[in-house]
C-alpha cells in the first residue's frame, strides 16, 4: 500500500516538473512576441529591427481610375515605420522627380489614351532597410450610349427616350491603346454595377452592353462599367450614367389628303378650320412599343366631352362640319398602354369653325 502511495507522489511531481517546463518555455516565447518597443525610445526604424512587426504598406491613388487629363493624387503610408522621419523619392519614368523627408504625396496629371506612366516610390528609414513600390497610371477612356426599347414618329429629330416600365440597353464604347495600337475591346473585362452594387451575371470578358429591365417606381438608376485591359489589366476605364424615366408624350397632325401627314407641323392650342373635314393623326411617343397601333395602346377620342366611337388602336380621326356651324370644338385624345400602368398621356386641341 505504501509503494502504491510512493509511485502516485512520484508520478504527480514527474508531471507538475513538466508542466512547469513547457510553461516556461511557452512564456519565454509569448515574452519575445510581444517585446514593448516604448524600450527603444521613439527610434522609427524599431519596426525593421523586430522580425514581428511586419512592414505594412498602403498606397492610395486618386482618382482610383484617372481619365486622361486628370490630376492624379498618389499617398503612400506605412504603419511600421514613421514615414514622417524617413526620406522618400519619389521617380516618374525613370527620373526622380519629387524627394524629401516625409513627403508622403505625389502629383502628376494623366497623359492621353495610350500613354503609361511609371512611378517608383523609394523608401528610406532613418535605421532600416529601404524599399521600393510602383505605381502604374495607364488611362483609357470609355464612352456610354443609351437606347430605349420606345416607339417615336417618323422624322422625330431626338433620340427614344425611356418611360416608366421600359427597358433599356446600355452600351460601353472604350478606347483602348497600348503601344500606339488600339486593343480589341472584345478581350477587355467588363464590370457593370447598378446602383453601386456590382451586376455579376451580366459582367464579364467582352460584355460590353447591359440590360437594364423597366421597372413600375419612378426612381433613376445609376450605372457605372469599369473597363479593364492588358495582360495585368492595368490599362482602365470608367464610367456612370444616371437613367432617369420620363413620361409619355403626343403630337397631333394633320392628315392631308394631297400632300399627307403634314409632320413639319405639329398642331397645338386652336387649329383654323378652313375646310368642311380635316383628318387629324395623332402620334404618342416614348411609350414602350415599335408601332403606334400597337394592340398594347389605347387611344380615347372625345369631342367636347363626348366620347367618339372608333376602333380601341385607331391613332386617325375625321371631323366634319356639314352643318357650317360656328365657334370652338375641343378635341381630346388619352392613350394609354394595357401592359405599362404608368405609361399614359392626355392631350387635346381646339377647332376654330
Amino acid at each position: 500500500m505504501l509503494m502504491k502511495k510512493t509511485n502516485i507522489l512520484l508520478n504527480l511531481s514527474f508531471v507538475s516538473t513538466l508542466i512547469f517546463l513547457l510553461s516556461f518555455c511557452f512564456t519565454q516565447k509569448t515574452l519575445a512576441q510581444m517585446i514593448d518597443t516604448s524600450q527603444y525610445g521613439s527610434d522609427p526604424s524599431i519596426g525593421a529591427q523586430i522580425p514581428q512587426i511586419e512592414e505594412q504598406v498602403k498606397i492610395t491613388i486618386d482618382p482610383i481610375i484617372p481619365k486622361p487629363g486628370d490630376q492624379v493624387t498618389i499617398t503612400i503610408e506605412d504603419y511600421g515605420i514613421d514615414l514622417d522621419r524617413a526620406t522618400v523619392t519619389w521617380a516618374l519614368n525613370g527620373k526622380n522627380i519629387k524627394a524629401g523627408v516625409g513627403v508622403k504625396s505625389f502629383i502628376l496629371n494623366a497623359g492621353p489614351v495610350g500613354t503609361v506612366s511609371n512611378i517608383v516610390i523609394t523608401v528610406a528609414p532613418i535605421n532600416g532597410p529601404s524599399y521600393s513600390r510602383t505605381v502604374k497610371i495607364a488611362p483609357a477612356d470609355v464612352d456610354l450610349i443609351w437606347e430605349a426599347n420606345s416607339y417615336v414618329p417618323p422624322f422625330y429629330k431626338g433620340k427614344a427616350l425611356d418611360t416608366f416600365g421600359d427597358d433599356v440597353k446600355i452600351v460601353a464604347i472604350p478606347t483602348l491603346v497600348s503601344n500606339n495600337k488600339k486593343m480589341d475591346p472584345s478581350q477587355a473585362v467588363y464590370t457593370w454595377k447598378l446602383n453601386y452594387e456590382v451586376q455579376g451575371d451580366q459582367s464579364g470578358t467582352g460584355v460590353n452592353y447591359y440590360d437594364l429591365p423597366g421597372k413600375i417606381l419612378p426612381t433613376p438608376d445609376n450605372i457605372s462599367v469599369t473597363v479593364a485591359a492588358g495582360q495585368d489589366r492595368s490599362i482602365t476605364a470608367s464610367k456612370y450614367e444616371d437613367v432617369t424615366a420620363g413620361t409619355p408624350g403626343l403630337d397631333f397632325y394633320e392628315n392631308n389628303p394631297i400632300y399627307g401627314i403634314l409632320f413639319n407641323r405639329a398642331l397645338s392650342g386652336t387649329y383654323n378650320l378652313n375646310q368642311d373635314e380635316v383628318k387629324i393623326a395623332a402620334y404618342p411617343y416614348f411609350f414602350g412599343t415599335k408601332m403606334k397601333n400597337d394592340t398594347d395602346l389605347t387611344y380615347t377620342w372625345n369631342l367636347n366631352n363626348t366620347s367618339i366611337n372608333v376602333p380601341a388602336n385607331q391613332n386617325e380621326v375625321t371631323f366634319r362640319n356639314a352643318n357650317k356651324q360656328k365657334g370652338l370644338a375641343t378635341i381630346q385624345l388619352r392613350v394609354n398602354s394595357a401592359s405599362k400602368l404608368l405609361q399614359e398621356v392626355l392631350g387635346g386641341i381646339s377647332f376654330s369653325l
